[in-house]
C-alpha cells in the first residue's frame, strides 16, 4: 500500500495572483514548486492577491481579502481559522505553515492548539525589529520556529525568540552564458532598507576613481526618485535602470555582470545574494544576512568601503565559478515535516 501524502497548509501575507506572476515573492514560489513533488500543498494568501479562491499551477490557494476596501483588509483578520476549518473538513491538515512572525501566525497558532495539529513558523524578514509586544506574543506558541539565517538566528534569539533550526533559501547554480560586458548590478525594491541611494552614491565614488564602465539598477521604484538622479547627473549612458524585470532577466543580468552589489540595511537572508553568487559574480554587500561571515562575499559598511571593495574587485580578472548550496529548503522543509509527525 502505498504511504499516505502529508498535507500542509502554507500561510503567507501574499502570494502570485496567477501561474505568470514571477516577481511576487519568488523564493515562496521556488519552495511550492519544489515541495509539491514531496508534499500535499493547500496555500493561503492573507492579504495579497485580492480576490476569489483560485488555482496556481494546479494548487489551490484560498485568499482572505476578497475586497479591496478598508472593510475587506478589516474582516480578512477574522478568516483564517474558518479558512482553516474548511481544509481540514476537506482533506486533514497534518502541518500549518506560516511564513512571517504576524496577527496571522498569532491565530494559526490557536487553531493549532485547538486542533491538536503541527504546527511550523519561518521567521522571514525583518521580525528581530518587532515591538516587545510581539515578543510577549511569541511565547504563547507551540511551534517549530525557524530563521533564514545564522545572522538572522542571532539577531532573532537576542531578542527573546527560541529558534529551533536555520533553513536558508539556496539556490542551484546556473548554467553561466556568454561574456561579461557590465561592470556592476544592484537589485532589489527600492525602498528605504535596500538604500539604493548608496549604490547611486558609489557610482559617484567610483567615476572619481576613473571608472568608465556601465552599471545596471534593477527593481521597482514606485516614485520614480532613483530614476530621476540617475537623469539629473548625466548618467543615463553609463547607469541602465530596467525596472521591475522577471527573475530570468534578472539572471541574464547578473551571468554579464562582473560584481554585484548590495547595500541594504538589513537582510534576513537576501536570497538576491545567493542567485548572484549561484551566477557567477563576484558579491559585494553591507555585511546582513547571507553576507554576514560569508567566506565568497565581500563585506563593507559604509559607501566609501563598498565603492573601494567594488574597484579592486574590478581589477582582478580571475573567473568566479558559480556556486550553489549542497540541499535546498524544499527537501529540509520535507524533511522537517515528516520528523515531527
Amino acid at each position: 500500500m502505498a504511504a499516505k501524502q502529508l498535507h500542509s497548509v502554507l500561510v503567507s501575507p501574499g502570494f502570485p495572483k496567477h501561474a505568470d506572476d514571477t516577481t511576487c515573492l519568488p523564493f515562496l514560489q521556488d519552495l511550492v514548486k519544489g515541495l509539491r513533488t514531496m508534499v500535499q500543498i493547500t496555500i493561503v494568501a492573507e492579504d495579497h492577491p485580492v480576490q476569489a479562491d483560485y488555482e496556481w499551477h494546479g494548487l489551490p490557494v484560498h485568499t482572505l481579502r476578497k475586497s479591496a476596501s478598508t472593510f475587506g483588509k478589516i474582516t480578512a483578520r477574522f478568516k483564517l481559522a474558518a479558512t482553516l476549518d474548511e481544509i481540514h473538513r476537506q482533506k486533514k491538515i497534518d502541518v500549518v505553515h506560516v511564513f512571517w512572525l504576524n496577527w496571522a501566525a498569532v491565530q494559526a497558532n490557536q487553531w493549532c492548539l485547538k486542533n491538536e495539529v503541527k504546527m511550523v513558523l519561518t521567521f522571514a524578514g525583518r521580525e528581530p525589529q518587532l515591538p516587545d509586544a510581539w515578543v510577549k506574543r511569541f511565547h504563547a506558541f507551540r511551534a517549530t520556529t525557524i530563521a533564514v539565517s545564522g545572522f538572522h538566528k542571532e539577531h532573532l534569539q537576542q531578542r527573546g525568540f527560541c529558534i529551533d533550526e536555520v533553513i536558508e533559501w539556496s539556490v542551484p547554480s546556473f548554467a553561466v552564458k556568454g561574456e561579461r560586458d557590465v561592470d556592476f548590478v544592484w537589485c532589489g525594491s527600492m525602498i528605504a532598507v535596500k538604500q539604493p541611494e548608496w549604490f547611486i552614491q558609489c557610482v559617484a565614488e567610483l567615476l572619481k576613481k576613473g571608472w568608465q564602465g556601465r552599471a545596471v539598477m534593477i527593481g521597482d521604484d514606485p516614485t520614480g526618485k532613483y530614476k530621476q538622479e540617475i537623469s539629473a547627473r548625466g548618467w543615463q549612458k553609463r547607469v541602465v535602470f530596467t525596472g521591475l524585470i522577471p527573475p530570468n532577466e534578472v539572471f541574464a543580468w547578473m551571468q554579464r555582470a562582473h560584481v554585484f552589489v548590495h547595500t541594504a540595511a538589513y537582510e534576513a537572508y537576501g536570497r538576491v545574494l545567493a542567485e548572484a553568487l549561484a551566477n557567477g559574480c563576484k558579491v559585494v554587500s553591507t555585511p546582513v544576512g547571507l553576507a554576514h561571515g560569508h567566506h565568497a562575499i565581500h563585506t563593507g559598511d559604509s559607501v566609501a568601503q563598498i565603492s573601494q571593495l567594488c574597484w579592486e574587485l574590478l581589477q582582478d580578472t580571475k573567473e568566479i565559478i558559480p556556486q550553489a548550496a549542497e540541499c535546498f529548503p524544499e527537501q529540509q522543509y520535507a524533511a522537517l515535516y515528516k520528523r515531527l509527525l
